[in-house]
């Protein structure tokens, strides 16, 4: 399983120039990551919606919260987080850093806003198995 999942969140990672976030066409990369986990994509839209305001590049360390203009400018504070052993959480879909070590999933990859959606709806997923389709597997996506 940590092999599917650090595969097809590598997939939906895109290598681009980098683009400033109202650039970005999110709705797409919603539906994408949607259909391929099997999740409602209203559901990660809106997750996505509170966490991050849908901010691509969006940290919160330790409960304080950033918003970047770049995925680099992201990268560079997140990687200061990891360096000092605080946990946070990244993207758009504010992803925390457990998962990422949990499996091996790379920084950069969490930073990029398909791959980073791709990985909150696996997770919204396992959510949904352990809880149903019910507003208790939205309230634990985050826990």
């Amino acid at each position: 399983m940590k092999q599917l999942l650090v595969a097809l969140v590598l997939a939906g990672s895109v290598v681009t120039a980098p683009a400033r976030a109202e650039q970005l066409p999110l709705v797409p990369m919603f539906a994408e990551a949607a259909h391929a986990w099997g999740v409602p994509a209203a559901w990660t839209q809106a997750i996505a919606h509170v966490e991050s305001g849908l901010s691509p590049w969006a940290l919160n360390i330790e409960g304080k919260g950033y918003r970047f203009d770049s995925k680099e400018k992201a990268l560079a504070k997140a990687k200061e987080a990891e360096a000092e052993g605080l946990s946070f959480d990244s993207g758009v879909m504010q992803v925390n850093n457990f998962w990422l070590r949990k499996y091996g999933i790379p920084l950069e990859a969490a930073l990029d806003p398909l791959a980073n959606i791709y990985l909150g709806s696996w997770i919204l997923k396992q959510e949904i198995a352990r809880h149903g389709e019910s507003w208790n597997a939205v309230g634990a996506y985050h826990s």
